[in-house]
């Protein structure tokens, strides 16, 4: 008689267990069907013209261009310091034919920031306001753009590593 009492618990508690797991699948199914009758998730993205895109906010105009990454280099100088630096700067999200040219002169970007920071010592970069930090390098990279320009740089990530150490 208790063996049977048991079943029917473990019984009841398997019937919970589907009828929650029934509800979580239809909330997650239902608000995937809300997402894309809404606009909120597009089907094609804008800017590769494949895989899904997730519209955040529609006001806002500008994304930030990261595909410099984050590059690790050796100062100038008799003592060179280790230099961490990722920079990122806006650009119009509209204007797919600068980001397009953005992305083919990615590695030539990389190495005008690689170069910035080689000929350049520690003490340069400690002494030097992080506004003209910024401008000078975005000159550099703009030199080389056709398409548009860098106008508001800044750093994800600046650090200056001591060479002693």
């Amino acid at each position: 008689m208790a063996e049977t009492f048991n079943r029917k618990e473990n019984s009841g508690l398997v019937k919970i267990l589907l009828l929650v797991l029934t509800v979580l699948v239809l909330l997650i199914v239902l608000m995937t069907v809300y997402a894309f009758v809404s606009g909120a998730v597009s089907v094609e993205n804008p800017e590769t013209g494949a895989g899904l895109s997730l519209q955040t906010d529609e006001s806002l105009k500008d994304k930030v261009y990261t595909g410099i990454g984050t590059l690790r280099v050796l100062t100038a100088g008799n003592q060179p310091s280790l230099v961490i630096i990722n920079p990122v700067f806006y650009y119009d999200s509209g204007d797919l034919e600068f980001f397009e040219e953005l992305q083919r002169k990615r590695a030539r970007l990389e190495q005008i920031v690689r170069d910035w920071v080689s000929s350049n010592t520690a003490s340069y970069f400690l002494e030097t306001s992080d506004e003209k930090l910024r401008s000078d390098l975005a000159g550099l990279l703009s030199e080389i753009l056709i398409l548009g320009s860098v106008e508001n740089l800044y750093f994800n990530e600046f650090l200056v590593v001591d060479g002693n150490l």
